[in-house]
């Protein structure tokens, strides 16, 4: 696909995303570095994209202490709802089974379609367990290339910034 300077990509938000905005800062210097980076995305680099969240995402980010779930859910208020169909519950059900990613919980793998099946350019996370990590990518090349699925370009906020070189 080549991308002309107008286009303005997509981007799928996981639920970390808002989690990482709302709140105090983390004492775990990681945690809170983290937060940093993705309270600058937020702030001053999120209008060059068109911001996509599902009905999973305001379920998660509504769990938790009713003033700080009440900031996550009026921070994506505004945010189109790509919808959990049938079909992108079968393509969760059919990730979920693939090898390399039956330890990755259902939920995730729902994420994981709902950017796919919406053709996102991008599923923003900082769930490094289950989502943006190698082992995950390396199980989800497998099944595209199997099946030639599409499959968003899975990062954090400071690798869709370019700023992975400064954390070091």
């Amino acid at each position: 696909m080549v991308e002309d300077s107008h286009t303005v990509l997509s981007v799928y938000i996981e639920s970390t995303i808002p989690s990482f905005i709302v709140g105090e800062t983390s004492p775990v210097i990681v945690s809170a570095a983290r937060q940093i980076t993705t309270r600058r995305w937020w702030n001053d680099n999120r209008f060059g994209y068109r911001l996509f969240i599902s009905r999973l995402v305001r379920q998660e980010i509504a769990r938790g202490k009713t003033n700080l779930a009440q900031e996550r859910l009026a921070l994506v208020a505004s945010l189109p709802q790509l919808l959990i169909t049938d079909a992108v519950l079968e393509f969760a059900d059919e990730l979920h089974s693939q090898p390399g990613l039956t330890e990755v919980p259902e939920q995730d793998a729902v994420h994981l379609a709902v950017a796919s099946y919406y053709r996102m350019d991008y599923l923003l996370t900082w769930n490094l367990t289950h989502i943006a990590n190698a082992q995950t990518w390396r199980a989800i090349e497998r099944f595209r290339a199997r099946w030639g699925t599409y499959f968003p370009t899975i990062c954090t906020p400071d690798e869709l910034m370019g700023l992975e070189a400064e954390h070091e």
